[in-house]
C-alpha cells in the first residue's frame, strides 16, 4: 500500500498496558489501511511473551518487530524488550538502548519518528502507565499534522503517562479504553476525506477572523497549506466534514478557537538542530567575541524560539567559547514566540531524551541534570535566556543584536510576510550582525540588506551602507480589515 494511504497508530503504554491493550485489540475492526506499533515499556532482562498474550485477543496478526521490517496494513507490531523502536519512511529499525537511565523502549523517540514519517497519517495513543514518557512524543505528534488520544484516566490501572499527556494541552481526545477502538476506527474514515478543494478563500476569511478577534493574530499572512492542514486535522479529531459546522463550532466555543490556534503555532526543535551547521555558527560566534571587550554588551535573539532548545543551544555555545570568563561580560539573550504554551516549556527548562538527538554526551552531563527520564538545563546557563511574548511583525524588535537566529518559521510565511520580516531583522542587527536561518530557508531577494557567508549553515552577514531606515511594522487595529503595516515609532524600540 502507498504511504499516502497508510494510517499508523502508535500506541505507548507502560504498566497496566496489557490490561489495556487486550481490551483495545479485542474490539479493534481490520481497517484496509491501519497498522498499528506497541512501544510497551518491558524489562530488559526477561523475555517477553506480550505477542502470544495479544494474539489471544484479536484475529488482526500480531508479530514482533525485526530491524528493517516494512509496515503493512492490517498488521499489529509489538517492539521486543531492551530495545528502541523508530521509523523512517515505511520502514521500522531497532536500536540498542544505550543509556541506563528513562524508559525501555521510548515512547518519545517512537512517536517524535512516526510524526516525521507518517505525519498527518499517524495517530499517537497514550495507554496506562506511570511516569511520562510519551508527552514530549505527544507534541511531535500533532506539530507534523497527526491526531492525539490519550485513555481516559478514570479507566487506567496507573494514570501517570495519560495524565502527563493531557497536561501538555496537546491531547485531542480522551477516550475511556473500551470506547477506544470505535474511535480509530472513526478517525482513520475521516483522514480519508480531503477538504482543502472546498476549503475556498471565503471560508478560510471567516476562520481567520475568528482566530484574530480572539488571539490577536492575523494568520492570513501565513501560507495557506499550512492552515488548511491543521483545519483538515482538526475536523478529523472532531469527526465532522462540515467545514460550515465547524465554523459554528469555532463562533460558539473560544475552546476551540484556542486549540486551532496552538495547532498552528505549535512546533518541534531541539538541541542544537542540523549540529553541521550550528558547529559553523560556533564558529562565526567566536568572531564577535573576538571584537567584544570584558564588561560589554553580547546580544543575540533567538525569533520564534517555540519551547527554547535552540535558545539554551546558543547560550551552551557562549558557555562553551567563554568559559569561566562568561561572567566578565553582560550577556543577554532574547527568546521569543508568540505560543505561550511553549513558552511556559522553554521557561520550565525541562525536557526529554528525544530533544538531544545526537548531542555529544559531554555537553548533556555538563549543561544538564537527569531527573529520573528528563534533563533539566542547569541554572548557569538558563539566566543567560530572557524569554518573552512577542510578535516579530507587530512588536517593536530588540536593537544592536550581535546575532538574530530565526529558524524554521519562515517556511510558515508568506511571500509578502517574509518580505516584511527581513527589513526588521535588518534593522536590529547591529553594523557586524549575523542571521542564521534554517536548512530549508533563504533571504530570497534581500541581496541588498544580507550576504551569504556560510551558505550551507545558512549564515547571513548585515549590510549596511547607510543610515538604517526604520522598517514598517504590522499594525493590529481594533478592525481586521483595516490592518496595515506602520514605521516603528522610536519611543516603542526596546
Amino acid at each position: 500500500m502507498a504511504k499516502d494511504n497508510l494510517v499508523v497508530v502508535g500506541l505507548g503504554s507502560s504498566a497496566g498496558g496489557l490490561e489495556a491493550l487486550q481490551i483495545l485489540l479485542s474490539q479493534l475492526p481490520e481497517i484496509e489501511n491501519c497498522s498499528y506499533i506497541i512501544a510497551q515499556h518491558l524489562s530488559p532482562t526477561h523475555k517477553s511473551m506480550m505477542v502470544d498474550l495479544l494474539s489471544r485477543t484479536t484475529n488482526i496478526p500480531v508479530i514482533e518487530v525485526k530491524n528493517g521490517l516494512k509496515i503493512r496494513p492490517k498488521t499489529i507490531y509489538m517492539t521486543p524488550e531492551n530495545t528502541d523502536i523508530y521509523v523512517k519512511g515505511t520502514t521500522l529499525y531497532l536500536k540498542t538502548i544505550e543509556q541506563s537511565f528513562g524508559p525501555k523502549p521510548s515512547v518519545n523517540y517512537f512517536f517524535s519518528t512516526l510524526a516525521q514519517s507518517f505525519q498527518a497519517r499517524a495517530i499517537g495513543i497514550i495507554l496506562s502507565g506511570t511516569g511520562s514518557d510519551g508527552a514530549y512524543g505527544i507534541r511531535a505528534v500533532k506539530a507534523e499534522g497527526g491526531i492525539t488520544i490519550a485513555q481516559a484516566p478514570a479507566t487506567a490501572k496507573y494514570d501517570g503517562m495519560p495524565l502527563s499527556a493531557i497536561n501538555t494541552g496537546k491531547v485531542d481526545l480522551v477516550v475511556p479504553i473500551d470506547k477506544l477502538a470505535n474511535e480509530i476506527a472513526s478517525i482513520v474514515s475521516s483522514l480519508g476525506k480531503n477538504l482543502q478543494l472546498s476549503l475556498n478563500d471565503r471560508i478560510l476569511q471567516q476562520i481567520y477572523r475568528v482566530l484574530f478577534e480572539e488571539h490577536g493574530v492575523d494568520f492570513s499572512l501565513y501560507k495557506k497549506n499550512t492552515i488548511v492542514r491543521r483545519i483538515e486535522r482538526r475536523l478529523a479529531a472532531l469527526k465532522i466534514e462540515s467545514l460550515q459546522e465547524y465554523i459554528k463550532i469555532l463562533e460558539d466555543s473560544p475552546e476551540e478557537v484556542t486549540l486551532l490556534y496552538y495547532d498552528i503555532l505549535i512546533g518541534v526543535t531541539a538541541f542544537f538542530r542540523d549540529h553541521d551547521a550550528f558547529d559553523k555558527l560556533k564558529e562565526y560566534i567566536k568572531t564577535i567575541l573576538v571584537k567584544k571587550e570584558q564588561g560589554g554588551e553580547i546580544r543575540f535573539w533567538s525569533i520564534g524560539c517555540s519551547t527554547g532548545e535552540e535558545a539554551y543551544s546558543i547560550a551552551i555555545i557562549l558557555s562553551e567559547i567563554l568559559k569561566d570568563k562568561i561572567t566578565k561580560y553582560k550577556i543577554k539573550i532574547f527568546a521569543t514566540d508568540i505560543d505561550d504554551e511553549a513558552l511556559k516549556i522553554a521557561r520550565s527548562g525541562v525536557y526529554a531524551e528525544t530533544s538531544f538527538e545526537g548531542v555529544d554526551k559531554a555537553i548533556i552531563n555538563k549543561y544538564f541534570s537527569v531527573q529520573k527520564n528528563h534533563f533539566e538545563i542547569k541554572k548557569s546557563i538558563r539566566e543567560l535566556v530572557i524569554f518573552s511574548r512577542h510578535n516579530i511583525i507587530s512588536d517593536s524588535p530588540f536593537l544592536r543584536l550581535d546575532l538574530i537566529s530565526c529558524r524554521n518559521m519562515l517556511i510558515y510565511f508568506s511571500n509578502e510576510l517574509q518580505s516584511k520580516f527581513f527589513p526588521i531583522a535588518h534593522y536590529a542587527l547591529s553594523d557586524t550582525g549575523l542571521l542564521f536561518l534554517g536548512k530549508s530557508e533563504s533571504i530570497g531577494n534581500h541581496l541588498d540588506l544580507f550576504n551569504p557567508i556560510e551558505k550551507t549553515a545558512k549564515i547571513f552577514k548585515a549590510q549596511f551602507t547607510g543610515v538604517k531606515e526604520p522598517p514598517k511594522l504590522y499594525n493590529y487595529s481594533s478592525s481586521y480589515q483595516k490592518s496595515s503595516f506602520d514605521e516603528i515609532k522610536p519611543s516603542k524600540v526596546k
